[in-house]
């Protein structure tokens, strides 16, 4: 059925959009007061939308629960420690190499490009160079092994954001350095209870702290919800949680943006002018 659409000659790509809401403190005694809904395609390549296809999205959601807990202060306090550590040694262990000049081909002549950056920074991903960082991690840790593996995996992300931002001259040839203090769990710390609402988190061998979401004021808003994985503060526990949705496309409205405007284009409305300071504009054209 959907073969014999037409494709449709605007060329979409949906990315991400973020419903960020504020929550009455007095509705919420009994947990967190803030959170967002988060909806994006699975797949983040470019594709050709058409009317009344379908399209599968992903909706995300995170609230916070409150714990008082000396357990997860002192975890979050080797978490922060260890984490500066691990990216302290792959800092370390970074290869600056000369970036090659590209060639292009502009108005019949060849150019050359060079990048913001002279450098490019090379991360150590080798299996050896990862059981190195693991066996000198786990010398000082009193927690579950897997601790070690979730604290490798968020350095190795800070560094990859780093480095992506240094490429863009956005970023400084600084070491990044750890600010806020949390714990970032990973999922195979965690056995979750859908039937209790309690999700059982791994501290040390044999010791478990449980956090539960029964009788909080979001209960009824992720019934059904998959839970991910959660982050520790010193004072709460973010739980995110994770559902699909499909949807019917009805129309399309391809947008560009400027500083002072933006201006989308449907062939159903045609031009819609948003202006600073103005009201919205619509320029119907044949």
């Amino acid at each position: 059925m959907l073969e014999n659409l037409k494709p449709h000659p605007i060329k979409a790509c949906i990315q991400k959009y973020k419903l960020q809401s504020k929550y009455n403190t007095e509705t919420s005694p009994a947990g967190g007061r803030r959170g967002y809904t988060t909806l994006h395609v699975k797949s983040k390549k470019s594709f050709d939308v058409r009317e009344g296809s379908l399209l599968t999205l992903e909706l995300k959601r995170a609230y916070y629960v409150l714990v008082r807990d000396s357990r997860v202060s002192d975890l979050i306090t080797w978490y922060f420690v260890t984490l500066q550590k691990a990216i302290d040694i792959i800092w370390d262990n970074i290869r600056w190499e000369l970036r090659k000049p590209k060639l292009v081909r502009r108005n019949g002549t060849l150019q050359t490009l060079m990048g913001l950056k002279l450098h490019n920074p090379i991360i150590p991903k080798d299996e050896r160079f990862k059981k190195m960082l693991r066996d000198e991690l786990m010398k000082d840790n009193p927690y579950a092994a897997h601790w070690v593996d979730a604290i490798i995996r968020k350095a190795y992300s800070i560094i990859k954001s780093w480095r992506k931002r240094y490429l863009k001259g956005k970023a400084r040839k600084a070491k990044p350095r750890i600010k806020r203090r949390f714990a970032k769990c990973k999922i195979t710390l965690m056995k979750v209870d859908y039937k209790e609402k309690t999700i059982r988190i791994t501290m040390k061998p044999h010791e478990y702290l449980e956090v539960s979401w029964r009788g909080t004021w979001f209960e009824k808003r992720v019934e059904g919800w998959l839970v991910g994985e959660v982050t520790l503060k010193d004072n709460r526990i973010i739980i995110p949680f994770k559902n699909y949705k499909v949807v019917k496309i009805m129309d399309i409205i391809g947008w560009d943006s400027n500083e002072l405007e933006l201006t989308g284009y449907t062939p159903r409305i045609g031009f819609i002018h948003l202006r600073s300071k103005t009201t919205t504009k619509h320029e119907n054209r044949i």
